[in-house]
């Protein structure tokens, strides 16, 4: 990340928070700049939840006297499927399979290969990823509502990707702009939030200017995204506006845009381009690029003119990776 860009917990350092992150992705090794904001940044290769949760309820407990800003990854969801006995067999008794104990690569390779028990496999060992993280994260709100910091502490869900189980054909995630590795979750909660389920999409660049607005901070000029704050104080939806998505991992560059119901999906190399009507088919199973041109020519022009004004990203900086973090990388499918 460019030493140009501001960060959130730099701006919050700013109006005395002191700001720490436990997290587990190589990519957010402090090589690469994520760090920087941050008093306190603990980085240790694909530690489990309950690991992370009991230094984070440390790190609180050290720090608890100023206001604070933490950052707690979990990574848990995320090959290999290996969930611990707490919750293996949750979803039913799985036989036994080296598919979900490999990296990325061997499974998109034996796509075609695959059985209906075998996809069903990889699945349940997700959910069981999923299930142990869910029950991590109940201890650590127990333990904030122990130390009487639930009432007064703003608590922030999300997650950067969804998971590709199969869905279209494909596996994992990095590769494709579908809902399900696009829709995740945003849920915001704490001290004058009203209780409500808002419909309306929204996007992870507004993650920032909310939060930066919510600790009453100064703004970060250039930010892309919109604070959702007055709504998410009300409990209310705001103004419909139109959402985009960019930069793939793994093979050609694929690039959306919601003006919703819409949703239309561009390979920029070979201009080929994917129609969708979330309402009517949110699973996009139905692609009506050729009964809609206009609306497709259309979402296509507004699509080059958000990403025009975007410019390329400031947060793009050079980096050069050792041995170690390239294996890092490649352990997690990241490399090939």
């Amino acid at each position: 990340m460019s030493a140009e860009v501001t960060t959130l917990p730099e701006v919050l350092q700013t109006r005395g928070y002191t700001t720490g992150a436990i997290v587990n992705n190589p990519f957010l090794r402090p090589h690469f700049g994520a760090a920087r904001g941050f008093d306190f940044y603990d980085y240790e290769k694909g530690r489990r939840a309950d690991v992370v949760v009991d230094l984070a309820k440390d790190w609180i407990s050290a720090n608890r006297q100023s206001p604070f800003l933490l950052m707690i990854h979990l990574i848990d969801p995320h090959l290999p499927y290996d969930a611990p006995d707490s919750v293996a067999g949750r979803f039913g008794e799985l036989p036994e399979s080296e598919l979900t104990k490999r990296g990325r690569k061997p499974i998109v390779d034996s796509l075609a290969e695959l059985t209906e028990d075998d996809q069903a496999v990889i699945a349940t060992r997700y959910d069981e990823e999923v299930a142990f993280v869910d029950q991590q994260l109940g201890r650590f709100f127990d333990f904030l509502e122990e130390q009487q910091l639930w009432d007064r502490t703003m608590v922030v869900l999300t997650s950067d990707h969804g998971e590709e189980l199969f869905d279209h054909g494909g596996f994992e995630h990095g590769h494709s702009m579908y809902q399900e590795l696009l829709r995740v979750p945003l849920v915001v909660w704490g001290p004058g939030i009203e209780a409500g389920r808002v419909s309306q999409p929204v996007s992870l660049v507004d993650l920032t200017p909310t939060m930066i607005e919510a600790a009453a901070a100064e703004p970060i000029e250039g930010l892309t995204g919109t604070s959702l704050w007055s709504e998410i104080q009300a409990g209310s939806r705001g103004s419909r506006r139109e959402l985009v998505a960019q930069n793939t991992l793994w093979g050609r560059e694929r690039q959306a845009i919601v003006a919703w119901p819409y949703k239309l999906i561009i390979d920029p190399g070979s201009r080929s381009r994917q129609l969708y009507d979330l309402e009517a088919d949110p699973e996009e199973l139905d692609d009506i690029t050729a009964q809609k041109p206009q609306i497709a020519d259309e979402l296509q022009r507004r699509l080059e003119l958000h990403l025009s004004e975007v410019g390329p990203t400031a947060a793009q900086g050079e980096v050069t990776l050792s041995p170690e973090m390239e294996e890092e990388l490649r352990a997690l499918g990241y490399l090939d």
